[in-house]
């Protein structure tokens, strides 16, 4: 049961205060760009799908380049970027979603004197980031949905962007999480949903700045003790798991925590009347079942 709908909306509000543009950022479509207010026709660049294009002429012929700010290069089956891609000095939004033949490397070495900021490259079958992705030193926002990003050298990597406060790793196929998890302490949202997660390592306690987290559509069955001793974590996505239960240690712990969704777990009548009592002063608080 949501408490109403103008709490949901505070606390969320509440959240994304330092993340102005979290919601444009996290897509890429054209239409959803537009949320950034664009009034200049010549700060976006959708190139999507238009795979017989030379991208070296377009970027070429790209009037007022110093403008450009988002580039949309989504499903061209790149293999390079070319370097004129360097004449956007002002490029903060960069999209490679299905791109999997890309030489995410070069493209990297390309940019790194980039002020980007957000990065998409979901869809892109990628296993290990290459070494140099540290080397994008203004991102805030990676999206890295929809591939298999496994191995813990991933997390050593990310953690070496300092300013990075946005991760997407929904979609991954990840069974478990490595316990370098707990070196990425400059994030703030951590998106890992759709996967196969039964548990959470220890060390993600170690996240201090952690305040919104992923985790609806895994294989959660119990409400895991690191929810609780996370010390910024604000508001908790755990629907769509198998959970039926919240440890009693909440009745005892002084916890961050202010906002827990449940809905589709099967959690009993009388479970959710003792949640509603302990949590009573969560800002968001659901149990709704659509299935």
């Amino acid at each position: 049961m949501i408490k109403t709908r103008l709490l949901s909306c505070l606390l969320l509000f509440a959240v994304n205060c330092n993340s102005p543009k979290m919601a444009v950022k996290k897509t890429n479509t054209v239409s959803e760009s537009s949320k950034f207010n664009i009034k200049n026709e010549e700060t976006i660049l959708n190139l999507t799908g238009k795979t017989a294009l030379d991208l070296n002429v377009a970027f070429k012929n790209f009037p007022s380049p110093e403008q450009l700010q988002i580039l949309i290069l989504d499903s061209l089956a790149l293999k390079t970027i070319p370097t004129s891609i360097s004449r956007f000095t002002q490029l903060k939004h960069l999209s490679l979603v299905s791109n999997p033949d890309l030489d995410f490397k070069q493209t990297f070495d390309i940019l790194k004197k980039s002020p980007l900021e957000f990065l998409n490259l979901q869809k892109n079958k990628l296993t290990l980031l290459p070494e140099n992705t540290s080397s994008l030193q203004f991102l805030t926002e990676i999206n890295l949905a929809y591939n298999n990003l496994k191995d813990e050298k991933n997390y050593l990597i990310l953690s070496k962007l300092t300013h990075l406060k946005e991760v997407w790793l929904d979609h991954n196929n990840l069974q478990e999480t490595p316990k370098k998890i707990g070196c990425l302490t400059q994030i703030t949202r951590l998106y890992l949903g759709h996967n196969q997660l039964e548990s959470l390592p220890k060390e993600l306690i170690k996240m201090k700045n952690l305040r919104v987290l992923h985790l609806e559509y895994n294989n959660f069955n119990t409400f895991s003790e690191v929810f609780l001793e996370t010390p910024s974590l604000l508001l908790l996505h755990l629907n769509n798991n198998n959970i039926k239960e919240i440890p009693r240690s909440f009745e005892s712990e002084k916890i961050s925590l202010k906002g827990l969704i449940l809905d589709n777990n099967p959690i009993s009548s009388k479970e959710q009347t003792w949640i509603e009592k302990e949590f009573s002063d969560f800002f968001l608080l659901s149990f709704d079942q659509k299935k």
